[in-house]
């Protein structure tokens, strides 16, 4: 029974140290989510807590990117782009795949 609970705990600090890491890479998301809401008056004042939104939650700025940008015309190319370039390296690979073996077996330096 003791092992077990040295074990359990062992796991949650192993886990408790990984937070900070977790929190570093999730902040800027969470601070992109949340300024993305602010009005632009909230967003230019100096006096106001950048970590939460404080004078009311807004959508003018979504309205703006899919209504009067071609957001999703560039989110398509990039996907597009992407999509291609995988293939293509895959496609490479797959490729040059079969001549790895043959050249070490060879004496080649693999």
């Amino acid at each position: 029974m003791g092992l077990r609970r040295w074990d359990r705990l062992r796991a949650l600090l192993a886990h408790a140290g990984l937070l900070p890491f977790i929190f570093f890479a999730l902040f800027p998301f969470y601070f992109m989510l949340v300024t993305s809401f602010k009005s632009n008056a909230e967003l230019y004042n100096l006096k106001s807590i950048p970590f939460m939104v404080q004078t009311g939650v807004i959508t003018d700025h979504y309205r703006y990117l899919f209504l009067k940008t071609d957001f999703l015309i560039w989110m398509k190319n990039s996907l597009i782009i992407s999509v291609a370039a995988t293939a293509i390296s895959l496609v490479i690979f797959y490729l040059l795949v079969p001549a790895r073996p043959r050249t070490a077996a060879q004496g080649g330096k693999a």
